[in-house]
């Protein structure tokens, strides 16, 4: 993960090819791969965007879009149900790193040490991880549905009032995710640890 926090905004800055798809890929990866190794099924993603959010559809994902409204929430992706079918039909990354000028085009750079020339090799798990390994977590097998929602939000933020009221509606329904309820849900439920009265 810190190379792919290092090599992103390098290839945002890199030629007038990289810029706009070195960001996405730097979105799309971040909210893909930084998930817990249990959610084996399917790995949460959510992209906020000044209290807006963008989310995959897992059911993290869909208890926040049942709090704020479907109407102040971007949805992009496979269904749990979804990704089980992909992964029995024999999911390959190779065909998107084949069908995919853009992924490709960044992909091979990394893979050549454009980004690293003095640090051969660098990068490499970031190939590895995405293409040598399968890509558990379906990270280019979603790019697509992520661009093209990311294009969708891009025209809504052109709407100020339209994203103000998405924002606030963000903002004001997210109590029930407080870190709080959190720890005293998961100390009742998963835990079975009761509070320790403090004298």
């Amino acid at each position: 993960m810190e190379n792919c926090r290092k090599i992103f905004p390098i290839i945002g800055k890199t030629g007038p090819d990289f810029p706009t798809i070195g960001k996405k890929l730097s979105n799309h990866w971040k909210t893909r791969l930084f998930t817990t190794s249990q959610q084996i099924a399917r790995p949460p993603c959510c992209t906020t965007t000044s209290r807006s959010s963008e989310c995959t559809n897992t059911s993290a994902n869909v208890e926040i879009r049942e709090e704020v409204g479907a109407d102040n929430f971007f949805l992009f992706g496979k269904t749990v149900e979804e990704v089980e079918a992909l992964r029995r039909a024999g999911y390959n990354p190779w065909d998107v790193y084949n069908n995919n000028p853009d992924v490709r085009r960044v992909l091979d750079a990394i893979r050549d040490n454009f980004f690293n020339l003095d640090q051969p090799g660098l990068y490499q798990p970031i190939w590895d991880t995405l293409l040598t390994h399968g890509d558990h977590f379906l990270v280019l097998d979603e790019f697509a549905a992520y661009v093209a929602k990311q294009a969708e939000i891009a025209k809504v933020y052109e709407q100020p009032d339209r994203w103000s009221r998405m924002c606030l509606m963000n903002i004001a329904n997210s109590g029930k995710f407080s870190t709080d309820r959190t720890i005293a849900e998961y100390a009742k439920e998963i835990w079975h640890i009761t509070p320790c009265p403090v004298a």
